[in-house]
């Protein structure tokens, strides 16, 4: 049964509400190289930066929609309408004296192209703290050296040609650039803008800028400075390389250490990182690619539609980090969404090669990543690639030594896929419909959700046989590498999750297929330790072959650890284990229990017949294929636990409750129910009173009278 998916409106509101203006945008004009008022500069990178002319303003441009501007019924000019009128010397759309333009349009200040024939000129005049740009396009290569705005009047575009980078920030600089449209510009690093300084944005667009070269890196913005943005958009700009020779970043914007902020419904939007070719290819960060920065997001902002792509590649080749890919630093995400996008690998391949596509929304490594109140939905990782392809992380994937915390916020509806229908697919594995977590030798990875809701999120695997395909953790897939991975669900629920794998013909003989942990798959891959703890959670609906809620399974050397405490798993299935799956055939699994509800699950709660469950008193259980360790008797065994349907009570995850007849009703510890470090627990999922009866009751949902 799926949660409630409550899908964020600001996207479109944003995308629609900026259709308009961009389509009002004066279309270029032909570059006049021979202007007496051109400038030259030369910029950090080497490249040349040349000033160009303006368009000049025209009675068409209409004036700001938010100015007030005076009215005349005679249809005569109008002072303060935005339209230069010929016995005007300057119109800046409002009525006010002491700025670009005075009150009566009789005088101006550093308002190009009136006072300054380029905005090169306006921002090179040292007695202009504040440079104005009436409506119009530009083509300039504009390189500022000193602390300046850039202001531009409605409809005010600087626009690159396909031919240079529009603005080019220098180091110990503090520039704003406040309602700018920067457009078609072509750079390796930053075509749309480079900077080393401190750089804000408000109420600028930058779109159809192009990063372009052997290492291309931010189609809209490249810096290692500071980049703040307020209501501001990065939208349908490209990070591409042909050659397959170095690194694609960055589709929108590309950082190298400093800070980015997203601010006051910013979006960063239909970016693209692409590598297409033999390759091979690195393909990192759709949205945003960061090395080392402190990145947040928040106050109603969004990273939507982005993608990192590779296409026809035949050497191996990585498509990471839809939206945002990042190493070192950290990254705050506040009231903000995170969706549709997606990393994709399309076709090509060769055998024996794999092909990864990694984090549909975020790849990130090292990374202090903290997320509150957030929505990540629609976010894919997708490889139909030939040979060895493989898909990780629909949402997520964290890698390294990454401390992750997420509160209150909902991942749904996203999908990690591998799929080819061409028969040299040899073997095709999918793992994390929202969630990949692993850690290589020497690193520790700890991943908590707190309040949180995974629903509908899917992992599956689809080829022609003869081949082995993996489905794995319909939710969250943890491995251990070889490091230390510690996930914990704490008044969480994963609910209708779904792990798969299959064939598109009949199965051949040789052909193997396996779907593993609906909501969870728990994998000890290398020596190394990888631990859930579920408290106060849910699990339900979920569904796969082996383990409906959870699979577990390890290789010898390999530490693989489950503790559930008050927790309730229910109405999931699977082939075999529609409760637990614990494969113990290559190293023991530890599992302990208490307080928790392992009931209603398909035919069998747990399976195999080899695993054991070392219970530690006041469970609930349905029908069991695996046995105890040393059986508890205040344990309750019921093949009716008296639950009800799964509902929605905050908002966020849904709880399964109890009916006032149902067995797991009082039936826990008198002296109180605890967490996995016997810390008592006071509240329920949902936070209300665990001892609101005097004893707590089984299960992650407490019983009010």
């Amino acid at each position: 049964m799926p949660l409630a998916e409550i899908h964020h409106p600001r996207l479109f509101v944003l995308v629609v509400g900026l259709a308009p203006a961009l389509a009002c945008i004066p279309e270029p004009v032909a570059m006049d190289t021979d202007a007496p008022n051109s400038s030259s500069t030369s910029s950090s990178d080497g490249t040349s930066s040349t000033g160009g002319v303006t368009e000049a303003p025209t009675s068409t441009t209409e004036p700001d929609a938010t100015t007030d501007a005076p009215t005349s019924s005679t249809g005569g000019p109008i002072c303060g309408d935005g339209v230069l009128d010929d016995s005007e010397l300057c119109d800046d759309g409002n009525s006010d004296d002491g700025d670009a333009c005075s009150a009566d349009c009789s005088a101006a200040h550093c308002l190009v192209p009136v006072t300054h024939p380029t905005i090169q000129a306006g921002v090179d005049d040292p007695a202009c703290t504040v440079v104005s740009v009436t409506s119009g396009t530009y083509h300039e290569a504009v390189v500022i050296a000193r602390d300046v705005e850039v202001v531009g009047l409605p409809l005010a575009k600087l626009d690159g040609e396909s031919e240079l980078r529009p603005f080019e920030i220098a180091a110990g600089t503090k520039v704003a650039l406040r309602r700018m449209v920067i457009t078609y510009g072509l750079a390796e690093r930053g075509a749309g803008i480079l900077s080393h300084g401190e750089l804000e944005l408000e109420e600028t667009t930058l779109a159809s800028n192009r990063a372009q070269g052997l290492e291309p890196c931010g189609g809209g913005v490249w810096s290692d400075g500071v980049v703040i943005l307020h209501n501001s958009f990065v939208q349908s700009n490209n990070s591409f390389d042909g050659f397959g020779k170095g690194p694609v970043r960055g589709g929108g914007i590309c950082m190298e250490g400093g800070r980015l902020e997203l601010l006051e419904n910013s979006l960063v939007n239909d970016n693209l990182a692409r590598g297409a070719g033999e390759g091979p290819y690195v393909v990192e960060g759709g949205g945003i690619a960061a090395t080392g920065t402190t990145i947040v997001i928040t106050a109603g902002s969004a990273v939507s539609d982005n993608v990192a792509r590779v296409e026809d590649a035949i050497f191996g080749s990585r498509a990471v980090g839809g939206a945002i890919h990042q190493t070192g630093g950290s990254l705050t995400i506040t009231d903000a969404e995170i969706g549709v996008n997606t990393a994709l690998i399309s076709k090509g391949g060769a055998p024996g090669v794999e092909m990864l596509a990694e984090g549909g929304a975020l790849a990130l490594t090292d990374v202090a990543l903290d997320v509150a109140s957030a929505q990540f939905d629609g976010n894919k990782a997708l490889d139909s690639a030939g040979g060895l392809p493989v898909a990780r992380g629909g949402a997520l994937a964290l890698r390294g030594d990454t401390e992750a915390v997420l509160r209150a916020t909902k991942l749904f509806s996203n999908q990690t896929e591998s799929f080819l229908l061409a028969p040299e697919v040899e073997q095709a594995a999918a793992r994390g419909g929202a969630i990949y977590v692993a850690a290589e030798p020497g690193e520790s990875l700890t991943l908590r959700l707190e309040d949180s809701a995974l629903s509908d999120n899917r992992a599956s695997s689809l080829a022609t046989p003869p081949v082995e395909v993996r489905g794995a953790g319909g939710g969250i897939y943890a491995t251990t590498l070889g490091g230390s991975v510690a996930v914990t669900l704490l008044r969480s629920t994963l609910a209708s999750n779904e792990a798969s794998a299959g064939f598109y013909e009949d199965i051949a003989p040789d052909s193997v297929a396996i779907g593993e942990g609906g909501g969870v798959a728990l994998v000890g891959d290398a020596p190394g330790a990888v631990t859930l703890a579920v408290v106060n959670a849910t699990l339900g609906f979920n569904e796969t072959g082996l383990g409906g809620a959870i699979a577990a399974r390890a290789v010898a050397g390999s530490e693989v650890a489950l503790a559930l405490r008050s927790a309730t798993l229910a109405f999931n299935k699977a082939d075999e284990g529609d409760g637990l799956w614990l494969d113990v055939t290559g190293a023991p699994i530890d599992v302990t229990l208490r307080h928790t509800a392992l009931v209603a699950n398909g035919t069998s709660d747990c399976g195999p017949a080899a695993a054991t469950l070392q219970t530690l008193g006041h469970n609930a259980f349905g029908t069991l294929d695996c046995g105890f360790a040393d059986p508890a008797m205040t344990d309750v065994f019921t093949d009716d636990p008296g639950l009800g349907q799964l509902v929605s009570e905050d908002g966020i995850g849904g709880v399964l409750p109890l009916e006032p007849t149902s067995p797991l009703r009082n039936a826990g510890d008198p002296a109180g129910c605890t967490d996995v470090d016997d810390a008592p627990l006071l509240t329920d999922q949902r936070g209300e009173d665990r001892h609101a009866e005097g004893v707590c009751d089984i299960g992650a949902y407490e019983f009010l009278p």
